[in-house]
């Protein structure tokens, strides 16, 4: 991994690296934002603490609980499902990483029968919109879109449950706050984000990829996605026109060789996004507001994959 320490001030950053954080001269938005500079390097700053201290990473197969009745495939279904009513509900994307991180953090250490299992993601849900949403959907909302099969009272109940298991760490980083970031290191064009959001949330689904840190994951998906939507003669690393720019490597800290296999398991999710029954992150990317990604981005033939740090 590319050990750098970020420093945004000026005439401290290493040749071609561009500091995100500067304020511009004129009065756009990214002028705006840039005024809060400070403020977002030290909450970057945080993230890359949490990051390395590991709180808030699931355990996956690791988890200290396993679970006798909870297989990966109803994992990938709740998440498919968590992620429809998340559009039903008009959540915040931001809503949907807490949640799912809620969930397998959740199922580390809470032993949960199937038939509990919508109930615990529905709890995970309730919370991440308390943390996330200006306006939250209500335990009622929550009993109606799960067609009343559990009581006001459990949703109240299992939210406690989750709280108390997590010993209350609840709020923390997640691939979102990290692709945020990366998206704007990489100077991302809206195509590139909705492609990049896009692989994002197929890793969600994805259970090889639970108990990854979200800064590898955030990083392996901003390399897939620019590698799939840059044309094949862009050099692997180095220049401006590169897929690993020097201010991608700079702000992710990771090489390219670091990526490979995550970014590989990301390639095999893309390359059967449309192939398996939960179809909720494809139907939600082939919308005309986000470019008919997941209908019109060809997945990369596996062979032309590159991983080069030169």
């Amino acid at each position: 991994m590319f050990e750098a320490e970020e420093d945004g001030r000026e005439g401290l950053l290493p040749e071609g690296v561009v500091d995100i954080h500067a304020a511009k001269s004129d009065d756009s938005a990214a002028s705006r934002a840039g005024a809060g500079g400070e403020y977002m390097r030290g909450f970057v700053a945080y993230l890359w603490r949490a990051d390395i201290a590991g709180h808030h990473v699931p355990n996956g197969e690791r988890r200290k609980v396993p679970q006798a009745t909870v297989t990966a495939d109803m994992r990938h279904c709740l998440v498919d499902w968590l992620v429809d009513i998340s559009q039903e509900f008009k959540l915040q994307q931001s809503t949907v990483f807490a949640a799912v991180n809620l969930l397998d953090r959740a199922l580390d250490v809470i032993p949960v029968r199937r038939e509990r299992l919508q109930l615990l993601g529905c709890a995970c849900v309730l919370i991440a919109t308390k943390l996330e949403e200006v306006y939250a959907p209500s335990v009622d909302d929550m009993v109606d879109i799960s067609a009343n099969t559990y009581e006001h009272r459990e949703f109240v109940e299992y939210e406690m449950v989750v709280a108390q298991a997590l010993d209350f760490r609840l709020a923390g980083p997640t691939m979102f706050h990290f692709l945020l970031h990366f998206l704007k290191a990489g100077e991302a064009n809206a195509k590139q984000e909705a492609l990049a959001w896009f692989l994002a949330e197929l890793a969600l689904m994805d259970y090889a990829l639970v108990g990854t840190r979200p800064s590898l994951l955030a990083a392996a998906v901003m390399h897939l996605a620019r590698q799939t939507s840059l044309p094949a003669s862009a050099p692997a690393c180095g220049g401006p026109d590169a897929v690993w720019t020097p201010s991608l490597r700079y702000y992710t800290r990771y090489a390219p060789s670091d990526l490979e296999a995550t970014a590989r398991l990301l390639w095999a999710a893309h390359a059967r996004a449309w192939g398996t029954q939960y179809v909720a992150v494809p139907n939600k990317y082939k919308r005309p507001e986000k470019f008919h990604t997941s209908e019109y981005v060809m997945v990369l033939p596996e062979e032309s994959l590159r991983f080069s740090d030169s």
